[in-house]
């Protein structure tokens, strides 16, 4: 085993290349990490047939990805995958040398990480909604992807698809662009007090995730109620400069915090997800993620399953 660089910090300059050559019964395993000698590791266990042979005496394998984000999305913001679950889908990602897990942790329905600034966003979490993850729980998720090569980039989403902070208006700590029921879409008040909240709790769920990525939602936005499209604006580009200015975090969005709000600056890594397609993000010079929805999205329930 011949390891160059046993730097276990992941970011998007994490190499995973590797190769693997076996000759009359002799593994031997060069790699420029210790995640690509994991990589080469589960190469070398799946090509033995189930009696723990190999197929063939002698075998050369040189590999490297193609793309530097492999990933995998779940949307805790609407249903609550628990910790165990998590654990599984993280071992079959290491299997199949995926390596970012995209924690979609707020949405429509929930807001599914503890806060210990707002802790009624997971007390009030019932029924089919209920679950969350502490804090604790975050650590685990963390370590335990880590060592399997897996970054953990939190999404938490806003100003639309933000009814999981609903339980703050009440408290007078959000408001939304209208008083209907279908509210979603967070005002940007010009007191401050919103967007101060929302800041006020990225600036927490960023502390529980080592990845230098953060996710800051910012879809399907609209000019709704008193929240004009200027409002979307300021406030998605407030919030991208605080957490790269002010947490020291590389920002992402999906595709409508460049298209729609214009708020996304040269350093944004932008989802490619509906409308457009990464090739007109990265000849702006900017970062893309290919996520278009039609392809990669499993949101529907297969014939004869649960509803």
């Amino acid at each position: 085993l011949n390891v160059t660089d046993f730097n276990e910090r992941l970011d998007d300059r994490t190499c995973y290349d590797y190769s693997l050559h076996v000759l009359d019964g002799a593994a031997r395993i060069d790699s420029c990490s210790i995640f690509g000698a994991a990589y080469a590791l589960e190469g070398l266990v799946q090509l033995a047939g189930r009696d723990g042979m190999l197929p063939h005496s002698a075998i050369t394998i040189h590999d490297a990805p193609q793309y530097g984000w492999r990933g995998l999305m779940i949307d805790s913001g609407r249903r609550f995958f628990p910790v165990p679950l998590v654990k599984n889908l993280l071992d079959t990602m290491a299997a199949v040398k995926l390596n970012v897990l995209h924690l979609h942790a707020s949405d429509m329905c929930r807001w599914s990480v503890e806060s210990k600034l707002f802790p009624n966003l997971t007390d009030s979490l019932t029924g089919i909604h209920g679950g969350h993850y502490t804090q604790a729980d975050i650590r685990t998720i963390v370590d335990y992807a880590h060592d399997r090569g897996i970054r953990v980039i939190p999404e938490f989403d806003v100003p639309g698809h933000s009814r999981g902070l609903l339980p703050l208006e009440a408290s007078g700590d959000v408001e939304f662009c209208t008083a209907k029921d279908s509210r979603s879409q967070l005002y940007d008040d010009p007191e401050g007090t919103t967007y101060k909240t929302v800041a006020s709790l990225m600036g927490e769920m960023s502390g529980l995730f080592d990845d230098d990525v953060f996710h800051i939602g910012c879809d399907e936005t609209a000019v709704k109620g008193r929240c004009p499209l200027k409002g979307t604006f300021d406030f998605e580009r407030r919030l991208a400069l605080d957490v790269a200015n002010n947490l020291g975090k590389s920002v992402e969005g999906w595709e409508e915090i460049l298209f729609s709000a214009g708020a996304a600056t040269n350093d944004t890594i932008v989802n490619a997800w509906s409308r457009h397609r990464p090739p007109e993000i990265t000849k702006l010079g900017m970062r893309a993620v290919e996520s278009y929805s039609a392809h990669f999205y499993f949101t529907r329930p297969a014939p004869g399953g649960p509803k």
